[in-house]
């Protein structure tokens, strides 16, 4: 059945329709078909998928193992954090003052709390890993942040008490009953970020870095039903879906008509069969939407408050002056394809060996009647009239030498650990203990660099996640957050306390790739802490070991220590009941002072908490008002810790 085509406004009567297309079309001829092509062709290589160009009875062997694999698969779980934490700080103004900064410092907390409560609503744990696995397979990585708001029509069930009528004693016994009804329900109303396929994102042809690019754009496939949705909920114009219907886009021939499943090595149909290509092209004027090449859906201001584009786009091996960097998979490749000859060639010696090839001399009678089984008689006129072909053995043994030297280069290209995978290099001995630890040394060198790309990238995530919630957060909003020991902790967080300008970092762990090491750091300090925190007060310099103590919490992946320090009031309500009385009460009863905090017998200067001369407890931090079971956090004024 034959498309109608719209008559009435085509996309030359558009000029914003014709200007996304001219520049998406000029970035594909330029740089994105090819670059699209190349992509395909490393996730084949990582995948270790090969088109097949031989006769199902060939006897060779084609064997290809995914050599790259398991390299990129250690890194990645050296390079991801298994419990992500933001740090969230004031930003000075130019011309600010120190006085008007550090009015903000009690709000920062409250940010930290929410950012990262954001974070853990969204799942970004588990999106760090395809973060960082599409840079090591294809050069680049992209994401994009937005706010989503989701409504659901949700079942309820409500329980009640009635009564029945028993014939049998003919009276009314009481019964459980419940009723159901439907209810509109506000299931997410929250920042989210979304891993972007770096084939469908594009960038002006002649742009060098990201952050300068006049324009970025991402391409997405949609269902009709999709698009109606979108439309409904005001995100595209109405009778978008209608006139969308009335165009059609050939796919056939470009990149985008990559089978769905063909990265994983199995079949399945056209990712773009019977789907709406959609174009979100971003710049400094505004967005604007294009829906097959010919349709606008949507065009507006910038909806953000920052003003950015809403792109996350990071590589770790950065090329100078080039969008795209070094992808780990197109240095590895040429290795593993020799790996695969070399295991290939030696597979069929190997076959070869296995299987005798006998030679029969072409005068015999009847070469079939030799039958080759174990204890078998053969009757020959001459002993030299049927013997094996000899076959040297010694090229198998010179190729196991030569894989396991290509096997240790492997990894020690782009520094994938190798003194762990038990391989072999001809530049350190990895067979010595000094060998092993000078390779890996310079492997975490190496990761922790890389790392750092990423880690950047997660921290302007953050910082997106934090302006979007000062934009579209208008309500106070509970939020619960998981502490140590998987217990949760509740707060409210005011929106008025996220307003003001925060810088949003991720929190580095440090040199320390190990967490026990870490965890050991942390305790050694705070014990060094502890253990002069009287000298240091007797000479006026105390110091404030709740930044010892947050140090060590953070180390075993608490998300807000906050919650294991007492609030301002409620360390006011202690003193009050330990106030020393003649009753000759215990020490811990009321009216007893107890023990000192550090367990030594301490008797240094005291006073109020916080105040001079007091080393044990430091000024109590902006905060987190405690009320069982839920606490608030208050924005503008309030204790808090």
């Amino acid at each position: 059945m034959a498309r109608k085509r719209r008559t009435q406004t085509g996309p030359a009567e558009n000029p914003s329709v014709n200007r996304v297309v001219r520049q998406i079309r000029r970035a594909e001829r330029d740089y994105h078909d090819t670059w699209a092509n190349e992509c395909d062709r490393r996730h084949d290589d990582y995948h270790a998928i090969v088109e097949s160009d031989w006769d199902d009875d060939d006897w060779h062997s084609h064997i290809f193992q995914p050599f790259i694999f398991p390299t990129v698969e250690g890194m990645i779980a050296s390079m991801i954090e298994p419990a992500p934490h933001f740090v969230v700080a004031p930003r000075p103004r130019p011309g600010e003052s120190l006085e008007d900064v550090a009015a903000r410092i009690e709000n920062s907390e409250i940010a930290e709390v929410a950012v990262n409560w954001a974070m853990e609503m969204d799942g970004f744990l588990m999106k760090q890993r395809p973060f960082c696995q599409q840079d090591m397979i294809t050069g680049l990585t992209a994401g994009k942040h937005s706010w989503e708001e989701q409504i659901k029509n949700l079942r309820q069930r409500v329980f009640y008490d009635d009564e029945e009528w028993d014939e049998t004693t003919q009276t009314y016994e009481p019964v459980r009953a419940t009723d159901s009804y439907t209810e509109q329900v506000k299931v997410r109303d929250e920042p989210t970020f979304g891993i972007r396929d770096v084939r469908d994102f594009f960038w002006p042809a002649n742009c060098r870095e990201i952050e300068h690019a006049d324009w970025l754009a991402d391409r997405v496939y949609m269902t009709y039903e999709r698009i109606e949705n979108l439309e409904d909920l005001g995100v595209y114009e109405k009778g978008t879906a209608d006139r969308l219907r009335e165009t059609a886009l050939a796919q056939q021939g470009k990149p985008g008509e990559r089978r769905r499943y063909d990265e994983g090595g199995s079949s399945g149909p056209l990712r773009t069969r019977g789907l709406v290509e959609v174009i979100e092209r971003w710049s400094k004027s505004g967005v604007c939407t294009v829906g097959n090449r010919e349709v606008k859906m949507r065009e507006e201001k910038n909806p953000f408050w920052h003003g950015n584009k809403p792109y996350i786009v990071t590589s770790a091996i950065p090329n100078p002056f080039q969008v795209n960097g070094q992808s780990i998979v197109e240095v590895l490749s040429p290795i593993q394809r020799i790996l695969w000859f070399i295991t290939n060639q030696s597979l069929d010696n190997l076959k070869l060996l296995n299987n005798l090839i006998y030679l029969i001399r072409s005068d015999t009678d009847d070469a079939h009647r030799y039958e080759w089984y174990p204890g078998a008689q053969w009757l020959v006129d001459d002993p030299g009239q049927v013997k094996e072909l000899p076959i040297d053995p010694t090229p198998a043994t010179i190729s196991m030498q030569r894989e396991a030297q290509l096997k240790g280069e492997l990894q020690n290209l782009m520094g994938a650990l190798p003194g762990t995978g038990n391989v072999d290099s001809q530049t350190v001995d990895q067979k010595t203990a000094t060998g092993i630890s000078i390779i890996t040394n310079i492997a975490q060198q190496v990761i922790a660099v890389r790392k750092m790309s990423y880690q950047i990238a997660f921290a302007k995530v953050g910082q997106a996640f934090l302006d979007l919630l000062k934009q579209f957060m208008v309500e106070p909003k509970t939020i619960s957050m998981l502490g140590l020991g998987g217990a949760r902790a509740f707060f409210v967080i005011r929106p008025e306390a996220l307003q003001g300008p925060y810088d949003v970092d991720y929190d580095l762990q440090g040199d320390s790739l190990v967490r026990q090491e870490r965890r050991a750091e942390s305790q050694s300090l705070y014990q060094m802490a502890t253990a002069g925190a009287p000298l240091h007060a007797q000479y006026g310099t105390p110091l404030n070991l709740d930044t010892f103590m947050r140090k060590l919490l953070k180390s075993f992946d608490e998300p807000n220590p906050a919650l294991y320090f007492l609030s301002r009031e409620q360390q006011q309500a202690k003193m009050a009941q330990n106030q020393p009385q003649q009753n000759g009460q215990p020490p811990g009863m009321p009216g007893i002072a107890p023990p000192t905090p550090d367990g030594q017998g301490y008797s240094g200067p005291t006073g109020p908490p916080g105040s001079q001369g007091n080393a044990v407890t430091a000024p109590p931090g902006p905060g987190v008002t405690t009320a069982p079971p839920t606490q608030q956090m208050y924005a503008a004024s309030g204790p808090q810790q």
